[in-house]
């Protein structure tokens, strides 16, 4: 799969404010899945968002999500998420980036998760947040998952009273219709879900990975 991990961290860079006014906390709720209105256009995006708050669930992402135990402890929460349709004339994507053909690039489907550690020492130093990033991103570039690619942005994040980092991941897909870039996209975020589970348990150890 393609993948790429950046820092964007100036006095411009956008932001991620985890405890924004809808947040919806599926650390502790689960539950909670079906209130997110992206989630229910694209069920791999509700499985990935309540996997990623819970890695002791199935491998497979076999089970339904609300199904999940909410007493499962994840070094990583969701705070916010977006699901969109690309246009080809004000967002062109690059088929080489997406390893993808042109009869595949046809239709393409985007989103990104917004993350945050669960606790202070999760993501709180800016070179082990780099570290964990390039993890995951070595992980992703592993896995055989065609016409779609993931981008790891470091921010810095806000949690009350506490700064930190956090990290976007902008997933996009394509396919030779809107049903298979769905279906690609459904596939990345697998991958994704896969990949950052591989990482986290790298959180606090050290590793070596190709930038």
């Amino acid at each position: 799969m393609e993948a790429d991990w950046e820092v964007e961290i100036g006095a411009e860079a956008p932001v991620i404010e985890a405890l924004w006014p809808g947040f919806i906390d599926l650390w502790r709720t689960p539950e909670r899945i079906r209130e997110i209105e992206e989630a229910q256009r694209l069920p791999a995006l509700a499985t990935a968002l309540v996997h990623l708050n819970h890695p002791d669930l199935d491998p497979d992402l076999s089970m339904d999500p609300v199904a999940a135990d909410a007493s499962s402890e994840s070094q990583i929460w969701t705070s916010k998420c977006d699901l969109w349709v690309l246009n080809p004339t004000l967002h062109p994507w690059d088929l080489d980036e997406l390893d993808a053909a042109p009869p595949e690039s046809v239709a393409a489907l985007a989103c990104y998760i917004d993350m945050v550690g669960s606790d202070a020492s999760v993501f709180a130093r800016l070179d082990k947040t780099e570290a964990w990033a390039r993890a995951a991103v070595y992980r992703l570039r592993e896995i055989v998952c065609r016409s779609c690619r993931a981008d790891l942005v470091i921010r810095r994040a806000f949690k009350e009273d506490q700064e930190v980092f956090g990290i976007t991941v902008y997933t996009v897909a394509c396919g030779a219709d809107a049903i298979a870039a769905e279906q690609a996209l459904s596939g990345a975020l697998l991958a994704l879900v896969t990949a950052i589970r591989a990482a986290s348990s790298n959180i606090g150890r050290s590793f070596e990975a190709n930038p």
